[in-house]
């Protein structure tokens, strides 16, 4: 007994009871040192993970998050971006998060791939090296174009005009619309934003044209627009007109048109010839072409009067001012200059002397603002 007590360096330990313990109070020592020694890899675990793998935009920066701070050296300096790209790498978060930001953009619709070497922590367990990937964003598809793809027999106006729809509000973009490779006035039709009308400043009858979408991200320069839609459509053809000669079918309305109430001031409008005349005192003043209401929405006959004069109201329904408005029904017809758009976009002008109109006397810029100065509230309206 006394050469056991001298091996195991109990030289005091007379009685079994003391020396048992003191063997398994060792062996407990030795165990937990040995589980230690094997969970300390798991304890400090060092793995790494992306935040957000898809949906990138060109700006976002890309974030790795890793379990242990990193012991920083040149391992880092070994990652790789492919397809290439230049980015500067910032450390936070204790060199637990690595900001990827891209030195230019990413490119959108492009699957990136980061390759990490093996890394190294501050409690020295190495992370083994892997590849992340992720997505950048994707360009917004237009999900409906009107009137339709290869569209026959359209009838293009203000109140009539292309339109797109998009499958997500393109907040984060630039758009630019092209008919037949000239870049076409626009805006934003609803308050979502996804919906887009648009109009050639040039509109030929009977003519095909191809209209295009094309889209950018803001910031990026005019040479990134890339187009991402484009269809065909062909314009109604040439109408058939009392007298294609305007100065004609005016001079004619001058000498033909008849008074038809002798006293005060009142709107004389022939639908057939398309010209309005002001008369007072049964006394031509003047004649001038306009455009009214198109087949299916044609402009009322009848005896009326001018109900209210507005300088310029807005049509919520057609998302456009109305300059120089003169209303003469309840369902809201009026004469009014041809319509505009909120840029300043006016278009009409060609279709003076053609029913193009939603119901509405369209009159040309100029003559609108002199009837509408001349013609007071109460000024009676016969339209035959």
């Amino acid at each position: 007994m006394e050469k056991l007590h001298k091996i195991v360096g109990f030289h005091k330990v007379r009685k079994p009871f003391y020396l048992i313990s003191s063997l398994l109070i060792l062996l407990a020592g030795t165990l937990g040192f040995i589980y230690s020694i094997k969970s300390y890899p798991k304890i400090f675990r060092n793995d790494y993970f992306i935040e957000k793998n898809s949906g990138i935009s060109p700006k976002e920066d890309v974030i790795i998050d890793f379990t242990q701070p990193i012991l920083l050296g040149d391992e880092i300096e070994q990652v790789k971006i492919s397809p290439d790209q230049s980015v500067n790498l910032k450390w936070e978060n204790g060199s637990k998060r690595l900001v990827i930001s891209p030195q230019d953009s990413w490119k959108m619709e492009t699957e990136y791939s980061i390759a990490f070497p093996a890394i190294k922590s501050i409690m020295f367990t190495v992370a083994p090296g892997k590849e992340i990937t992720f997505k950048t964003a994707e360009y917004p598809k237009v999900a409906e174009f009107l009137p339709g793809e290869n569209a026959e027999d359209v009838s293009l106006d203000i109140e009539d005009p292309l339109a797109v729809r998009f499958d997500k509000t393109p907040k984060d973009f630039d758009v630019k619309f092209l008919v037949d490779n000239a870049e076409a006035a626009a805006m934003v039709d609803n308050k979502k934003g996804d919906i887009f009308d648009f109009l050639p400043k040039d509109i030929a009858d009977g003519k095909d044209y191809l209209a295009q979408v094309l889209i950018k991200y803001k910031g990026e320069p005019e040479s990134s627009f890339k187009s991402i839609y484009s269809a065909s459509f062909k314009t109604s053809p040439p109408p058939v007109k009392a007298v294609a000669d305007f100065s004609q079918r005016l001079a004619e309305a001058r000498k033909n048109t008849v008074a038809k109430i002798k006293e005060g001031k009142y709107i004389d409008l022939n639908l057939s010839t398309q010209v309005l005349s002001t008369f007072e005192n049964g006394k031509l003043l003047d004649s001038y072409m306009v455009s009214t209401g198109k087949r299916g929405m044609e402009t009322p006959k009848g005896q009326f009067k001018v109900m209210a004069k507005k300088l310029r109201p807005w049509s919520s329904k057609y998302k456009l001012y109305m300059p120089f408005f003169m209303q003469f029904t309840g369902q809201g017809h009026g004469i009014h200059e041809l319509p505009e758009w909120p840029g300043g976009y006016k278009e009409g002008a060609n279709h003076l002397g053609t029913p193009v109109s939603h119901g509405c006397v369209r009159l040309g810029i100029g003559p609108a603002q002199q009837v509408y100065g001349w013609a007071e509230v109460g000024t009676p309206i016969v339209i035959y």
